[in-house]
Protein backbone atom coordinates (compact mmCIF):
# COMPACT_ATOMS: atom_id res chain seq x y z
CA UNK A 1 0.00 0.00 0.00
CA UNK A 2 1.43 3.37 -0.95
CA UNK A 3 0.88 6.70 0.89
CA UNK A 4 -2.17 7.40 -1.31
CA UNK A 5 -3.79 4.17 -0.18
CA UNK A 6 -3.28 2.37 -3.49
CA UNK A 7 -2.31 -1.31 -3.63
CA UNK A 8 -0.09 -3.01 -6.18
CA UNK A 9 -1.78 -6.13 -7.54
CA UNK A 10 -1.30 -8.40 -10.48
CA UNK A 11 -3.66 -10.71 -12.29
CA UNK A 12 -2.65 -14.35 -12.43
CA UNK A 13 -2.27 -15.77 -15.91
CA UNK A 14 -5.33 -17.50 -17.32
CA UNK A 15 -3.15 -20.54 -18.01
CA UNK A 16 -2.28 -21.10 -14.32
CA UNK A 17 -3.44 -24.43 -12.89
CA UNK A 18 -4.42 -22.81 -9.58
CA UNK A 19 -6.65 -19.75 -9.42
CA UNK A 20 -6.33 -18.66 -13.07
CA UNK A 21 -7.22 -15.03 -13.72
CA UNK A 22 -7.56 -14.09 -10.05
CA UNK A 23 -5.98 -10.94 -8.61
CA UNK A 24 -3.07 -11.28 -6.19
CA UNK A 25 -0.70 -9.03 -4.24
CA UNK A 26 2.18 -11.51 -4.60
CA UNK A 27 4.11 -11.66 -7.82
CA UNK A 28 7.34 -13.10 -9.07
CA UNK A 29 7.11 -16.38 -7.25
CA UNK A 30 8.49 -17.39 -3.90
CA UNK A 31 10.43 -20.06 -2.12
CA UNK A 32 8.65 -22.60 0.02
CA UNK A 33 9.67 -22.91 3.65
CA UNK A 34 10.11 -26.63 2.96
CA UNK A 35 12.75 -25.99 0.24
CA UNK A 36 16.39 -26.64 1.03
CA UNK A 37 18.93 -23.90 0.39
CA UNK A 38 19.99 -25.71 -2.81
CA UNK A 39 16.38 -25.88 -4.04
CA UNK A 40 15.79 -22.20 -3.26
CA UNK A 41 19.02 -21.10 -4.91
CA UNK A 42 18.19 -23.13 -8.01
CA UNK A 43 15.15 -20.86 -8.45
CA UNK A 44 17.26 -17.69 -8.41
CA UNK A 45 17.74 -16.51 -11.98
CA UNK A 46 21.22 -16.02 -13.39
CA UNK A 47 20.88 -12.27 -13.63
CA UNK A 48 22.85 -9.85 -11.49
CA UNK A 49 20.33 -9.19 -8.69
CA UNK A 50 19.77 -12.94 -8.50
CA UNK A 51 23.50 -13.59 -8.28
CA UNK A 52 23.83 -11.03 -5.50
CA UNK A 53 20.93 -12.59 -3.60
CA UNK A 54 22.49 -16.01 -4.13
CA UNK A 55 25.86 -14.76 -2.87
CA UNK A 56 24.32 -13.25 0.26
CA UNK A 57 22.35 -16.41 1.02
CA UNK A 58 25.45 -18.55 0.57
CA UNK A 59 27.45 -16.23 2.82
CA UNK A 60 24.80 -16.42 5.54
CA UNK A 61 24.85 -20.21 5.18
CA UNK A 62 28.62 -20.10 5.79
CA UNK A 63 29.33 -21.37 2.28
CA UNK A 64 32.04 -18.77 1.82
CA UNK A 65 33.87 -19.95 -1.34
CA UNK A 66 30.57 -20.32 -3.21
CA UNK A 67 29.39 -16.92 -1.95
CA UNK A 68 32.57 -15.21 -3.14
CA UNK A 69 32.31 -16.91 -6.54
CA UNK A 70 28.67 -15.82 -6.95
CA UNK A 71 29.46 -12.23 -5.97
CA UNK A 72 32.45 -12.17 -8.33
CA UNK A 73 30.16 -13.30 -11.16
CA UNK A 74 27.74 -10.50 -10.28
CA UNK A 75 30.38 -7.77 -10.28
CA UNK A 76 31.90 -9.10 -13.51
CA UNK A 77 28.50 -8.73 -15.22
CA UNK A 78 27.52 -5.40 -13.66
CA UNK A 79 29.86 -3.98 -11.07
CA UNK A 80 28.20 -1.85 -8.44
CA UNK A 81 30.07 0.03 -5.75
CA UNK A 82 27.99 -1.61 -3.02
CA UNK A 83 28.67 -5.13 -4.28
CA UNK A 84 32.37 -4.41 -4.80
CA UNK A 85 32.65 -3.10 -1.23
CA UNK A 86 30.91 -6.21 0.10
CA UNK A 87 33.11 -8.51 -1.97
CA UNK A 88 36.21 -6.68 -0.72
CA UNK A 89 35.05 -7.19 2.86
CA UNK A 90 34.53 -10.90 2.23
CA UNK A 91 37.97 -11.24 0.62
CA UNK A 92 39.55 -9.47 3.57
CA UNK A 93 37.75 -11.71 6.07
CA UNK A 94 39.12 -14.72 4.19
CA UNK A 95 42.65 -13.29 4.32
CA UNK A 96 42.92 -12.39 0.64
CA UNK A 97 44.04 -8.80 1.10
CA UNK A 98 45.15 -8.26 -2.50
CA UNK A 99 41.77 -9.37 -3.87
CA UNK A 100 40.14 -7.00 -1.38
CA UNK A 101 42.43 -4.21 -2.58
CA UNK A 102 41.49 -4.82 -6.23
CA UNK A 103 37.77 -4.71 -5.40
CA UNK A 104 38.16 -1.49 -3.40
CA UNK A 105 40.17 0.18 -6.15
CA UNK A 106 37.49 -0.77 -8.67
CA UNK A 107 34.76 0.51 -6.32
CA UNK A 108 36.59 3.82 -5.90
CA UNK A 109 37.03 4.30 -9.64
CA UNK A 110 33.38 3.52 -10.30
CA UNK A 111 32.17 5.86 -7.54
CA UNK A 112 34.32 8.67 -8.94
CA UNK A 113 33.18 8.06 -12.52
CA UNK A 114 29.54 8.04 -11.48
CA UNK A 115 30.06 11.08 -9.24
CA UNK A 116 28.82 9.30 -6.13
CA UNK A 117 30.59 11.13 -3.27
CA UNK A 118 29.16 9.05 -0.42
CA UNK A 119 30.22 5.80 -2.09
CA UNK A 120 33.58 7.37 -2.93
CA UNK A 121 34.05 8.25 0.74
CA UNK A 122 33.18 4.69 1.76
CA UNK A 123 35.70 3.27 -0.71
CA UNK A 124 38.42 5.65 0.52
CA UNK A 125 37.65 4.68 4.12
CA UNK A 126 37.77 0.96 3.32
CA UNK A 127 41.09 1.40 1.48
CA UNK A 128 42.51 3.30 4.45
CA UNK A 129 41.38 0.70 6.95
CA UNK A 130 42.66 -2.15 4.78
CA UNK A 131 46.06 -0.52 4.35
CA UNK A 132 46.51 0.21 8.04
CA UNK A 133 45.49 -3.33 9.00
CA UNK A 134 47.73 -4.96 6.35
CA UNK A 135 49.11 -8.32 7.44
CA UNK A 136 51.05 -9.21 4.29
CA UNK A 137 54.13 -7.63 2.77
CA UNK A 138 52.43 -7.69 -0.62
CA UNK A 139 49.62 -5.44 0.61
CA UNK A 140 52.01 -3.17 2.53
CA UNK A 141 53.89 -2.72 -0.76
CA UNK A 142 50.74 -2.18 -2.85
CA UNK A 143 49.10 0.12 -0.30
CA UNK A 144 51.76 1.74 1.92
CA UNK A 145 50.80 3.35 5.23
CA UNK A 146 51.12 6.87 3.80
CA UNK A 147 48.63 6.00 1.05
CA UNK A 148 46.27 4.41 3.57
CA UNK A 149 46.38 7.55 5.71
CA UNK A 150 45.69 9.68 2.64
CA UNK A 151 42.61 7.54 1.86
CA UNK A 152 41.34 7.98 5.43
CA UNK A 153 41.87 11.74 5.26
CA UNK A 154 40.09 11.92 1.89
CA UNK A 155 37.23 9.88 3.34
CA UNK A 156 36.95 12.25 6.29
CA UNK A 157 36.91 15.26 3.93
CA UNK A 158 34.22 13.79 1.69
CA UNK A 159 32.00 12.77 4.60
CA UNK A 160 32.41 16.24 6.17
CA UNK A 161 31.47 17.89 2.88
CA UNK A 162 28.34 15.74 2.77
CA UNK A 163 27.51 16.52 6.39
CA UNK A 164 27.92 12.88 7.41
CA UNK A 165 29.49 11.95 10.73
CA UNK A 166 32.72 10.11 10.10
CA UNK A 167 32.77 6.55 11.44
CA UNK A 168 36.41 6.24 12.55
CA UNK A 169 37.02 7.48 16.06
CA UNK A 170 39.09 10.66 15.95
CA UNK A 171 41.41 9.33 18.67
CA UNK A 172 42.29 6.22 16.63
CA UNK A 173 42.75 8.28 13.49
CA UNK A 174 45.05 10.76 15.24
CA UNK A 175 47.24 7.93 16.53
CA UNK A 176 47.57 6.57 12.97
CA UNK A 177 48.14 10.02 11.50
CA UNK A 178 50.77 11.11 14.07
Amino acid sequence: RNPLGHHWVQQRALTKANDPGLWDTLMGGMVSAADTLEQALALVPEYVPGLVLRARALWRADRVPEAITAMQQAVERRPSVEDLLRLAEWHEQQGDELAALRCLQQALIQAQQLEMPFDEAEAHEALGRLGLAATTAALRTALPEAAALWHLERSRELFAHLGVRWTIEEKSYRSWRD
